[in-house]
């Protein structure tokens, strides 16, 4: 063993402490970095969760608008069969010495599908209008662009018997 004075020894101890100092806050240095990225992760992530919450939440909104279109729809389908029906009893009766009231109640129920109409083409704008900024969107404006081409058949249908009831109300009596 080599004979060190008190100096050297505490001169080559004061050199091995700064060496680990320095390795030491490197290595600090580094999980700092670590720990600021993954903080930055973490806040992506839940910045992420929360989007996919609010668009799920929306699409849950718009999955239950949808199936009250559908429901309006097949409401109205039905309505109109019972009004034709309806209708059809009341056009044969018009020979009849009813046939006034039975014109009457015909021109009415015309007139409540019409304003049920109204009020289903007014939920399927503003539902549509709702649908069309959000991305990706094609698939439910496909299925919305159907719905309304259905309930403008309906209306159509309705608008054609109304003509019928019109032109029959011209007819003279026998």
């Amino acid at each position: 063993m080599e004979a060190k004075t008190l100096d050297q020894v505490v001169g080559d101890w004061n050199k091995r402490v700064q060496e680990l100092k320095g390795a030491f806050e490197n290595q600090a240095n580094q999980v700092s970095r670590w720990d600021t990225q993954l903080v930055g992760i973490a806040e992506d992530t839940n910045s992420v969760a929360s989007a996919v919450l609010k668009l799920e939440e929306q699409a849950t909104n718009l999955e239950n608008q949808l199936q009250g279109i559908e429901a309006s729809q097949k409401d109205l389908a039905t309505s109109l069969k019972t009004a034709q029906e309806s209708l059809s009893k009341k056009l044969g009766a018009i020979g009849s010495d009813k046939s006034s009231k039975a014109r009457v109640e015909a021109l009415n129920s015309v007139e409540e599908l019409f304003d049920e109409l109204r009020r289903v083409q007014a939920t399927l704008y503003s539902v549509f209008g709702r649908v069309q900024p959000v991305e990706g969107g094609d698939g439910l404006l496909d299925l919305l662009n159907n719905h309304l081409s259905s309930l403008q058949w309906i209306r159509d249908s309705v608008s054609r018997l109304d003509k019928e009831v019109s032109t029959l109300e011209r007819k003279p009596r026998p």
